[in-house]
């Protein structure tokens, strides 16, 4: 049976979890279960390349860890660890990363945080790694 998308109305495929047309979650219990991510979420699906340093630190806040390459490297990116807290269940907690390009500081690409991985609590937590 397809799936009518909440937002949009377009049918989509029984196992489809968002809409092919708008890009909505078809599934109202994905929502509902995911509200307490939706500010993180959020802030990480804002990233653009335009972005600088400065605007991840007031997107995202200060990130846990700091890499910058040698300069001999031949690595023209320099990497910001975002860390929270993992599951109830324990294991590697979620992380995301952040890439800037060293002769401009804007931002190169990045990789979010797995949020399947994140606690139950009511907001996940920056935690030190």
């Amino acid at each position: 049976m397809p799936k009518i998308c909440p937002r949009c109305g377009a049918e989509n495929p029984d196992p489809a979890r968002y809409c092919r047309r708008c890009g909505s979650a078809c599934d109202e219990v994905t929502i509902s279960s995911a509200t307490r991510l939706t500010p993180l979420l959020r802030q990480w699906r804002s990233i653009s390349h335009k972005l600088t340093r400065k605007d991840i630190r007031r997107l995202l806040g200060e990130p846990a860890k700091l890499e910058v390459p040698a300069p001999d490297a031949g690595d023209p990116t320099e990497t910001w660890t975002y860390q929270y807290a993992p599951a109830a269940g324990g294991g590697d907690p979620p992380i995301g990363k952040v890439f800037f390009w060293l002769p401009d500081g804007r931002v190169a690409f990045w990789t979010e945080p797995d949020w399947n991985r994140f606690a139950d609590s009511s907001a996940p937590n920056k935690v030190a790694p």
